[in-house]
């Protein structure tokens, strides 16, 4: 990995850690190129205005996409 520039801004995930790369270079994960990452996040809440009432979000981003368009 590449030493980090005073003042760079770099998005780093999961993906650019040593376990993830030891995964793909043993061929564990990822076998076929269509093979998707999905991060889902789940949280309940209760809106402050309204009584008696719950919501959730659901929020899904595709990991195994450049950071850059995420």
């Amino acid at each position: 990995m590449e030493p980090l520039v005073e003042g760079e801004r770099v998005y780093r995930d999961v993906f650019d850690g040593e376990v993830f790369q030891s995964w793909m270079d043993q061929g564990n994960i990822f076998q076929n190129s269509n093979d998707i990452a999905l991060l889902i996040f789940v949280d309940g809440f209760e809106p402050k205005y309204v009584n008696n009432h719950t919501m959730t979000i659901v929020h899904c981003l595709i990991m195994s996409i450049d950071p850059s368009y995420r």
